[in-house]
């Protein structure tokens, strides 16, 4: 029995297909497009070892195959406001509001019972990052702290300076023994020696607007008088990798398997190739993309019709633009060959180029 054959439940969420000994592909479900009805939380959605997962807004996490059916579903805390939950070994970890939670997913997929488990009272203050077997968040109470989690509980954590609460964390970035952190709108970041405990503080050279994880360290869009520039740090300090960013950037991207940084602003999306910036703008708005290997996959959408942009991360071309439904579809989820996006009362299952 191969993978293109086997169709039960777990072959989602196994690193293995249990007929072939393969890495399942969710090209076995071919290249057509499936939809479910159902009243969800979009930002909850996520792709993980082949599975879908979102929370419906009653609360209980659907576990869905890349057909849109069901494999399992488990009642957990709905995550707060826009924070997405995030996946690491086989658990998945909920940050709610009255702290951070971790539930079971191979337990579920085997229809055992789901011990939903909290670690954190506090409530995350950054959205959640994983990294070594490990999820990274930054919480507030009782003052402003890294805390590290693995699948048995909080392993560590770190104690973070006053000034880090406030606005918006970023997403932490953590890259060997260190680990950084940086809020929105300063002007400074935040290095954390994981083995010591030591954290330094980092002059950035300009307003911070946008993160993400760069080549060696955290990688930031920053406002400096009139222009905006990417700079990055690492535990050696600070570099500068675009002297220059145009368009206003909000959000940024770094595709490691292309080496390559891309960045937007709703209306348009830039992506740096070996010959220089490429501007992608097409006839509507273009939300910030899931990196997907070696491609960067939005939602585009007009005042009619949503779509799905896949772009290629090295080129800045456009290689595929399918249409997925209506006006209105706002979060997606992507894996190697397909995409699921969702509205809040459809999803969309698509099968895109690898």
């Amino acid at each position: 029995m191969g993978c293109c054959e086997y169709t039960g439940g777990m072959q989602v969420l196994a690193r293995y297909c249990p007929g072939c000994g393969k890495t399942p592909s969710a090209a076995a479900y071919g290249a057509d497009s499936f939809h479910l009805r159902i009243s969800h939380c979009p930002e909850t959605l996520i792709w993980y070892l082949g599975a879908v997962l979102v929370f419906d807004t009653a609360g209980t996490l659907q576990v869905l195959n890349p057909r849109l059916e069901p494999v399992c579903s488990a009642a957990a805390p709905l995550p707060e406001g826009e924070s997405t939950p995030v996946a690491c070994e086989g658990f998945l970890y909920v940050p709610a509001k009255d702290g951070l939670y971790q539930l079971d997913l191979v337990a579920a997929a085997q229809q055992r019972n789901v011990a939903v488990r909290r670690f954190s009272s506090a409530q995350m203050l950054s959205p959640l990052h994983v990294h070594g077997g490990h999820v990274y968040g930054v919480s507030g109470k009782p003052s402003p702290q890294l805390v590290a989690c693995d699948q048995s509980g909080v392993c560590a954590t770190f104690p973070l300076p006053v000034g880090v609460a406030g606005a918006m964390v970023f997403e932490p970035v953590i890259m060997g023994q260190f680990a950084f952190v940086t809020r929105q709108n300063s002007t400074v970041a935040w290095i954390v020696n994981l083995h010591s405990a030591v954290v330094t503080e980092c002059a950035l050279g300009g307003q911070c607007v946008a993160t993400a994880t760069g080549p060696n360290g955290m990688a930031f869009v920053i406002t400096c008088g009139a222009s905006q520039r990417i700079v990055e740090i690492t535990a050696t300090g600070v570099s500068v990798r675009l002297p220059k960013v145009s368009n206003e950037a909000t959000w940024l991207r770094f595709a490691s398997t292309t080496n390559s940084f891309l960045w937007g602003n709703g209306a348009s999306v830039t992506v740096q190739t070996n010959h220089g910036p490429r501007l992608i703008e097409e006839r509507g708005n273009i939300a910030a993309p899931v990196i997907a290997g070696s491609r960067a996959v939005a939602i585009m959408q007009d005042s009619i019709k949503s779509f799905v942009v896949v772009i290629d991360a090295a080129s800045g071309a456009v290689r595929e633009m399918l249409q997925i439904g209506e006006y209105g579809y706002s979060h997606l989820a992507a894996g190697a060959d397909r995409v699921v996006a969702g509205n809040g009362t459809v999803l969309m299952s698509i099968a895109v180029k690898g």
